[in-house]
């Protein structure tokens, strides 16, 4: 759970950090790809939003 205050310490291998950073790494490219999808699919929706206005004459050419 985030931010619950907990925390924990020990000693690992070389071996088990460097897979953790790549199992990191791997969860930040998951997010960054998410996001990416996110930004894309509300830009498009956005783009769906406008063409309608501008179908139902909601802004004139006057506006621009």
């Amino acid at each position: 759970m985030p931010n619950c205050g907990g925390s924990e310490s020990g000693i690992f291998t070389r071996l088990q950090v460097e897979r953790l950073e790549d199992h990191l790494d791997e969860g930040l490219t998951a997010m960054i790809a998410d996001l990416q999808r996110l930004t894309q699919a509300n830009m498009s929706a956005d783009i769906d939003r406008f063409v309608a206005a501008m179908d139902a004459g909601a802004h004139p050419p006057e506006d621009f």
